[in-house]
Order: C-alpha cells, then structure tokens, then sequence
C-alpha cells in the first residue's frame, strides 16, 4: 500500500470515531465507505445517483459548480447546532482557501432543523432568503452561527427579520411570510428527505465524492486535514 493510500484509510477511520449535535431520532452519524445501496436499479456510489445529493442543482454551493469540481462535499448542518458551528469556525475557512476558492472542490450546504426548535424556522427562512438572493442566504447563515446563543424558538423570526432589513437586500417581512405560510417548506422538505434517505441523526453530516463517486458519509466538526486526504485533494 502507498503512503497515501495509508493516510486515506487511517482518514476514513478517523471520521467514524467524530460525532456531531444528535438530532431528534437519536443516535449519532456514522462513517460508510463506498459500497451503497443500489436496490433501486441506479448507481447510488455516483453524485447524481446518491440519495443524499437528490436535488443538488437547487442548492447553495461555495467553490466550484458540483457539476464539474472534481472533490464535492454535500453538507447537512443545522443553524442551532453547536457543532455545525465550531465547524464553520475552525474548518471551513481553511476549505475555503485551500479548495474552494481555487476551484478544487465544491462545499453544497443543505440545511435541517432536526437539534434544537428554533432550527428548523432557521432552515425555512434560509431557503425563503436563497430564492430572493444567495448572497444574503450565506450572510443569514453565518449570522445564525454567529449570534447562536442569542437565538430561540420565540424570537427567532423576529431577530432574522431585523438582520435580513438591517444587513441584506432582501425584505425580512417577506422572507418571515413565507416562513408562516408554508411556502418555504417545499424546498426546506426537498433537504429533509435527502437526510432521512442516507440515514443523517446529527449535524453536521458531509458526503464526500471524488470525481463523481461516492467515497464516504463523515459526522461531526471534521478537521481540512481529515476530509482533504478523504478526498484525496
């Protein structure tokens, strides 16, 4: 075996031993190399067969299109998730110079609400955003990971409002209506069903492909060292 060969298997081993925020269904993420389900007749180990990236081309994504990058990192976090923050915070801007930026990989975001109650409003009223404006849906996101002791199931639609009217273009009331009203749940639900297929109890939860095959499903707050030598980037 090569030395990088080794160092992508120990990588694999580390992820399984991570655990993230444990949603509502209880249990904690787990580490499947390869190998998926292909009980449906498609080939599930491909990014355009894989459960968990159904609906790619309807979500956010940093660094290069996931349609032609050569590394992908699906990643299901949640706004209220401690986790999913201390990620955003230590791992995530190493991603984004070193892969994303340079157009090497591509970071997709899929949000859930499955940890704490004000998650999922959260999570609809980042979808309400993205379809008025992505820029404002990546400053919302950072806010919520930000300013997340600060949040609860009370106030906060309130407190999005007042930062979308503050900070962004885009109309808070607006974006709080389709919260209310339901018109944020399709897209919200479309995120949810792509979880609950590949099993996701915890945030945050990354699938990682290589050249449009699957490699292997990670949980927790997983260091650039880990999931670049996963990647083989």
């Amino acid at each position: 075996m090569t030395r990088r060969g080794a160092l992508r298997l120990g990588a694999l081993g580390l992820l399984g031993s991570l655990a993230g925020c444990a949603g509502g269904s209880g249990g904690q993420g787990e580490t499947t190399a390869g190998g998926a389900d292909d009980s449906d007749g498609e080939d599930e180990n491909t990014l355009s067969g894989h459960p968990g990236a159904a609906g790619l081309s309807r979500q956010p994504y940093l660094g290069a299109d996931p349609e032609s990058a050569s590394a992908v990192i699906v990643a299901f976090e949640d706004p209220s998730c401690t986790t999913c923050r201390r990620f955003e915070r230590q791992t995530l801007p190493t991603l984004q110079s070193e892969l994303l930026e340079p157009g090497t990989a591509s970071f997709v975001f899929r949000g859930l609400g499955i940890i704490y109650d004000w998650g999922e409003p959260a999570a609809k009223a980042l979808e309400a955003t993205l379809a008025r404006s992505e820029p404002a849906h990546w400053a919302l996101k950072a806010h919520y990971y930000d300013q997340q002791r600060n949040f609860d199931a009370g106030n906060v639609l309130d407190r999005t409002a007042s930062f979308l009217d503050r900070d962004t273009e885009v109309e808070g009331a607006a974006v709080i209506e389709d919260v209310d009203s339901g018109a944020a749940d399709e897209e919200y639900g479309i995120d949810l069903d792509a979880a609950n297929a590949v099993g996701v109890r915890a945030t945050p939860t990354f699938l990682l492909f290589t050249d449009g095959t699957y490699v292997t499903q990670a949980t927790g707050a997983v260091s650039y060292d880990v999931l670049a030598t996963s990647l083989g980037v």
